[in-house]
């Protein structure tokens, strides 16, 4: 248990400081390529800033010594709450975001010459459950995966793109600002074909899962 706590303990620790890596584009939010009057100001995030380092101190000569005596299952649990409910509390008080979508946002639109046709990405967390033999009998357990997706078109006449494709393309970088009204309705148009396209998504967990389960059976292989 001690590496898995000291990973979640590490994650609290170092989102603080990876944070220097995210102050400038939180500026670009909603400009992307330049700041607008409803982004974010570098003052305002330095304030952010001030006060998570002086938690992470406050926190260490509070909690030190309970995390020592505590044990790694404690401090895991302990850090890992705090971590999630950081996140999810820093989406919700976003006041850009409207209240229906809160706590927070997924989806966004950008305009870009790394593609000729409008093209969707789609970001899907599969879910697998998996049994394994174990001392006393099979042991059902959880993995998880999670894929890029992506097609060109609308959702009813979708042409999908290869899983090489969709990766490359999660680094495209916006070419102009785009209209705050165009982006709405090319999010409710995709959002409004979801439906049509959740066959194919079921059909790429389904392919997902026999890899899994091939790469397990490999593994098994080499250390009966």
């Amino acid at each position: 248990m001690v590496p898995p706590a000291a990973l979640c303990i590490h994650l609290c620790i170092g989102q603080a400081y990876a944070f220097s890596v995210f102050n400038l584009p939180m500026t670009k939010l909603l400009g992307i390529t330049q700041s607008t009057p409803d982004d974010w100001k570098l003052t305002d995030l330095g304030w952010i800033f001030s006060i998570a380092i002086f938690f992470l101190g406050a926190s260490a000569a509070v909690f030190g010594r309970w995390v020592e005596e505590g044990g790694p299952r404690r401090a895991m649990f302990a850090s890992g709450l705090c971590w999630a409910g950081g996140f999810v509390l820093s989406a919700a008080l976003d006041r850009h975001a409207p209240a229906q979508y809160r706590p927070a946002r997924r989806c966004g639109v950008i305009q870009t010459s790394s593609v000729q046709t409008r093209t969707t990405l789609l970001l899907v967390r599969y879910r697998y459950q998996m049994v394994l033999p174990g001392r006393h009998g099979d042991v059902p357990l959880i993995a998880e995966d999670a894929r890029v997706l992506g097609f060109e078109g609308t959702p009813a006449e979708a042409r999908w793109l290869d899983d090489a494709t969709a990766m490359e393309l999660l680094g495209a970088r916006p070419d102009e600002n785009t209209a705050l009204e165009l982006g709405r309705q090319n999010i409710k148009q995709i959002l409004a074909g979801l439906d049509v396209v959740l066959p194919e998504v079921s059909r790429r967990g389904e392919e997902f899962a026999t890899e899994l389960r091939e790469a397990h059976r490999a593994l098994e292989a080499l250390f009966p």
